[in-house]
């Protein structure tokens, strides 16, 4: 809650400036970078396993069911250390046992990869994430699997 006071006290200087700023909203089990919509029903941390191989989180891989829709949907989030540099990022969705239903959203992006939704009423889903990072001597790189969600 720190950084929601302070970018709420950082607004109101600005907007004394004359500076127009439009603040984000406080994260939410409805809402994510890549906008997905419905309920959050898995939240799992990308985390370096290539490279330094020492743990550190490199992005949040979030699964969303939207029971008005019957869809699933997924967002690959980067975490602060990288925020805002161009990585690789790849987030895959997919009903388990059917190559057909799958989506997927991969290339180089600074904040987010995603969403990316697939029907899931009546189906398990499972989602993938990657994030690739370049460095000077040797890339950094993680993933994560996670579900099925039935």
């Amino acid at each position: 809650m720190k950084f929601i006071r302070a970018s709420t006290a950082i607004a109101a200087v600005l907007s004394t400036c004359g500076a127009v700023v439009v603040a984000a909203p406080a994260a939410s089990a409805t809402s994510s970078g890549g906008n997905c919509v419905g309920q959050l029903i898995s939240a799992s941390n990308v985390v370096e396993t290539q490279g330094n191989a020492d743990g550190t989180v490199l992005g949040y891989l979030n699964v969303y069911w939207d029971s008005s829709t019957g869809e699933n949907c997924a967002v690959l989030n980067s975490a602060s250390g990288d925020w805002g540099t161009s990585k690789w990022m790849s987030v895959d969705i997919f009903e388990v046992g059917n190559p057909y239903n799958d989506k997927s959203d991969n290339n180089y992006y600074k904040y987010y990869a995603g969403p990316v939704s697939v029907p899931g009423a009546g189906r398990c889903i499972d989602a993938d994430a990657t994030i690739t990072i370049a460095a000077p001597s040797l890339p950094i790189s993680g993933n994560v699997s996670v579900g099925p969600f039935c």
